[in-house]
Formats: structure tokens, sequence, C-alpha cells
């Protein structure tokens, strides 16, 4: 549900200049649904290697389309967090007691982080900044050190970059970093 498909607007998620923080993750989730559906598209085509399927994400991608279609053997989320319930610190969210209890429902069904087994041993390259207020990035540090005895012998599958000094913004390093990855796991 971003760029030109159809469906909500992202205008309909700032309602009044709040974030309509419950819709934003449902969003997401489509969204990972779509990844699935693209991945049927093009692996129909015979120039397509669909045993060489990875999944770049900023932000909000990333996370939910590895989780939700094994076909997805790399996966290079970047300042993104596998839990739906983060409340971002450096936006102004619009939730009162019942859409706060809703987002906690959602998000306890459909965090990534819930599925952490179904991960390994894909490639997965977590790079967060280390002053991002979008999500808890000590969060996602523990996320990373609960998935290492999952990869057990096949450990530089999974790597974890923290980026000091930078908050939710992608930086041409993070870039590098994730087209490096790629290119060594595809």
């Amino acid at each position: 549900l971003h760029g030109e498909q159809a469906g909500i607007g992202f205008d309909s998620l700032l309602p009044e200049g709040k974030l309509d923080l419950h819709g934003l993750r449902r969003v997401m989730q489509e969204t990972a649904r779509d990844m699935s559906t693209l991945i049927d598209h093009f692996s129909r085509d015979e120039a397509v290697d669909a045993g060489r399927v990875a999944v770049l994400g900023v932000s909000m991608g990333g996370f939910a389309a590895l989780v939700n279609d094994a076909r997805i053997k790399v996966a290079t989320p970047i300042i993104a967090s596998p839990y739906r319930g983060d409340i971002p610190g450096d936006s102004d969210v619009d939730l009162d007691r019942e859409a706060e209890a809703d987002l906690a429902d959602f998000s306890l069904r459909n965090k990534p982080a819930g599925r952490k087994e179904s991960i390994p041993p894909r490639a997965l390259l977590l790079q967060i900044g280390g002053k991002d207020k979008h999500y808890d990035g000590a969060r996602v540090e523990r996320f990373y050190e609960e998935l290492r005895p999952f990869y057990g012998d096949e450990s530089e599958r999974l790597g974890l970059i923290v980026h000091p000094g930078v908050g939710h913004e992608l930086s041409a390093e993070m870039w590098a970093n994730a087209v490096a990855w790629l290119e060594k796991f595809l």
C-alpha cells in the first residue's frame, strides 16, 4: 500500500496531524502480503531465479515480508523494528485507550519477533541508528541476541550494525552495507 498501490492513503493515517499508528501497522502488514504477491508474479518468469529472492526494507519494510514468505532467502531491514507495538518517540501519535489496546493485540498477533524461529538460516542483516527514537533500539539489539542461537554454525548469516549518532534516517553507509550483504548472500 505504498506508492501507486491502491488502498488507504497515507494522508488518512495522519488525522489532525497525529499519526494513526494502528492504521499504519495494518498497512505494513498488507504491504508484506503484497510482497508475496510480487514474488508469485516474478517467479513465473523463466528469467527470474526464484531461489534467489531478497528483501531490503527501510523503516517499515523488511521484517514482516521475511517471516511471511519462506521464499525470501536474504533480508536487510534498515532502521526497522521486528516489534509492531513500538510507539515512535519522535512522532505525535493518536492513541486513546481503545486504540492502544487494539494496537497491542494486533502487535502481539503480527510481530515478526514472535516468529523468530522462522528466520534462520536465511541471511539477515539488521541496521539501526544509535539515536533513533522511532523504535526501541535496545529491544532490536535483544532480538538480535535472541536470534543468534538459532543460527548455530552459520552465525555469519546474521548481522547487526548499530550506527552511532544516527537517528531515523537512511545513510549512504547503511545502503552500502545492505548492498554488500545482498551481494554476499545472494
